[in-house]
Formats: structure tokens, C-alpha cells, sequence
């Protein structure tokens, strides 16, 4: 059935159908739940190309992520698809190199310009980031995954970054761990700024000295976690617990432990940030890893609910959650004794 006939069978305009089952907040609520019902009784399924026509409205959500996040944004991805289906309202998916802004706001005046996209989701900022000014420039409606200093006045939504690297730390110098090493992720990254603050600020309020010797930023890849966490373990004296920003980081940290002979669980202690990602679990490791744990998959989902309110017409300065993460205990952490530390 065409918009114009199902429009004709209700006595209504196609724009107003249109603006009905895309919950626009002009429409009343009573002639929403009336063409809702009779979209039902017909199957009515709206056209997406005739739904962009009556409404001037492109029906797409862009979203913009670091290339090098790649395994973990996918999860992220698949939340926010899982929260748009419901209103047929379609992803368009740009990758970017990380740290490359320029090109990144070419891509953000791409989308806001060719009108393709209602609205955008940009996922793990940059410190500073120009892109953010660019959309304001632009009018385009966005949410951040992922809280800046300048958040203010724009959409945001993010994992307590601080305060799970802060948990992460505390739990290692509960068990008497002094020279705790920290896997961050890429450093432009707004994200691994927090976890950067958190872990300094655990190791303040204990009076540890931070040391830049064993503070490294990077992929949070099992190749880097590798060969990072290789070259900590080979200095004299080396550390004897690491916090590293992922489980895949953390499972090549469990190679480079066992390159060096030691034992993850025994000789060094690993605690990681779970994002419960489909093919790596925390609980499923060996030893099972220690770990603070927010699911992205339910992120992309909450991303995605509330930039659909975004566009139903919420305050972007309404729009700031800030989900704390829990901390699950595995096996991979334990008191340290003074065995094996030079």
C-alpha cells in the first residue's frame, strides 16, 4: 500500500501519517495511536524514500568512530541499530582514522550538508574536538558518546571512564600492589585522558609516586597489549599488576606474562575494562580476568534512545547520563607478597 492511499483510507495528509508513525512531537498523541493502529490492521509499512519525501527528513542516524576501535565500536553499533529498527530509521557508518580531524569534519559537513543523515552520533571524541564546533556550525542534531570538559551545551552520553580506572587501581593497592603499570588507549582519545586521571588519582591518594616508565598509549589490541606489556615486564623492577583499557589488550598481556614465565594470577596481577563484547569475556579467560564491566551493546542501545529523543524534540542540554561501571573479581588478581617483583 502507498502513503497516499493508506493516508486517504484515514482521512489525514501523507506528511501528517508520515509525521505520525515517525513520532514527531507535532502530531497529537491521539492521531498518533490512531494511525499506530491502523498501520497494524492494514501492514502498513511505510516506504522509506516516501517517508523522506513527505517529511523532508533523510531517515538516517550517522555515526562516526576511530577506525582503531573497530572490534569494539561493532558492538556499540549493533545497540544503536537495535534501538533504531523499531523506527525504521536507518544507519549510515563512517569510519575514521584516529586523530585525523580535518578529514573527520570534512566528513561531518558531508552529512550535515547532503542532507543524508537526520542526526549524528559521534562515538569516542577527541579531547578538544573540532568536530563537535563543526556540528554546532552546521545546526545538525548530535549526541557524543563520550563526555568533554565542553559538553555543556550538546547531547552526551558515556561510561564513567574516571571511575572505573579508579576502581580498577584501588583494587590492585587493596592487595598491597605499589608499581602497578596502565595500558591506556590511543591518547587523543577523550576516554583514555579519564582513565589516565582515574589511575592517577587512586595512585595520589594512596601518596604512590606516579611513574611514566610504565604508562603506555596505544591500540587496545592483543598485539598491543602484547608487546606493550612484554617490555613492562622485562624492566628491573617490573610491575606487579597492570590495568589495561580492554580484554583483548588484557589477553595479550596474559601472553606476554607467560612469554616472560610468569603467572598471571601468581607472579602478576591483571585487572581490564570488560565491555562485554560478543567474542571475548571476561569470565571466559584463563585465568578469568578481573574486570569493570559496562556492556557497549547496551550503551549503543541507550545512544541510540536518546538521540531519537533528540529528535522528537528533547533539549540537547537535557541529554547527559553518565553510567557508572561495577567491578566483577576473577581470578587474574591477588595480594602480592614481594615474590618475584625484580
Amino acid at each position: 500500500m502507498r502513503l497516499k492511499d493508506f493516508a486517504e483510507k484515514l482521512g489525514l495528509s501523507p506528511t501528517t501519517v508520515s509525521r505520525a508513525l515517525a513520532g514527531y512531537p507535532e502530531v497529537r498523541e491521539k492521531t498518533r495511536q490512531r494511525v499506530l493502529k491502523e498501520a497494524s490492521r492494514f501492514g502498513y509499512r511505510p516506504n522509506s524514500t516516501a517517508v523522506r519525501l513527505a517529511t523532508g527528513k533523510a531517515g538516517a542516524i550517522g555515526i562516526i568512530f576511530d577506525r582503531s576501535l573497530a572490534y569494539q565500536t561493532a558492538e556499540f553499533i549493533t545497540g544503536v541499530g537495535r534501538a533504531l529498527v523499531a523506527r525504521e530509521c536507518e544507519m549510515l557508518i563512517a569510519p575514521v582514522a584516529s586523530g585525523s580531524q580535518d578529514s573527520d569534519i570534512e566528513m561531518c559537513d558531508r552529512l550535515a550538508k547532503g542532507g543524508r543523515v537526520d542526526a549524528v552520533i559521534l562515538s569516542s571524541p577527541l579531547a578538544g574536538d573540532a568536530r563537535i564546533t563543526s556540528l554546532l556550525e552546521q545546526r545538525v542534531p548530535f549526541l557524543t558518546y563520550g563526555q568533554l570538559p565542553e559538553c555543556s551545551d550538546h547531547a552526551w552520553f558515556d561510561i564513567d571512564s574516571v571511575g572505573l580506572a579508579k576502581l580498577a587501581t584501588e583494587h590492585l593497592l587493596d592487595l598491597a600492589h605499589q608499581r602497578i603499570a596502565l595500558i591506556n588507549g590511543p591518547q587523543e582519545l577523550a576516554f583514555s585522558s579519564q582513565r589516565h586521571r582515574g589511575y592517577r588519582e587512586a595512585l595520589a591518594e594512596r601518596a604512590l609516586p606516579y611513574d611514566t616508565e610504565i604508562v603506555a598509549n596505544g591500540d587496545l589490541t592483543d598485539e598491543n597489549g602484547f608487546v606493550v606489556g612484554r617490555s613492562f615486564f622485562e624492566q628491573h623492577p617490573r610491575p606487579t599488576a597492570v590495568v589495561t583499557g580492554s580484554t583483548t589488550s588484557a589477553l595479550g598481556v596474559y601472553r606476554a606474562a607467560k612469554a616472560c614465565g610468569l603467572i598471571v594470577g601468581r607472579d602478576v596481577s591483571v585487572v581490564a575494562h570488560d565491555d562485554r563484547l560478543a567474542y571475548l569475556r571476561a569470565e571466559h579467560m584463563s585465568p578469568t580476568l578481573s574486570a569493570t564491566r559496562s556492556s557497549l551493546h547496551r550503551a549503543g542501545m541507550r545512544a541510540g534512545e536518546l538521540i531519537l529523543e533528540l529528535l522528537a524534540g528533547r533539549p540537547a542540554n537535557e541529554i547527559h547520563e553518565l553510567w557508572p561501571a561495577n567491578f566483577v573479581q576473577g581470578q587474574s588478581t591477588a595480594r602480592h607478597h614481594g615474590r618475584r617483583s625484580h
